[in-house]
């Protein structure tokens, strides 16, 4: 079952660069 892995990647990828994008657009302000 390659189909889980594969969304539980994404679901992961999807918090660390939600994280980051908040973190940098907090620096800008």
């Amino acid at each position: 079952m390659y189909v889980k892995s594969i969304i539980a990647l994404v679901l992961v990828a999807f918090l660390v660069g939600g994280f980051i994008f908040l973190k940098i657009k907090d620096k800008n302000k």
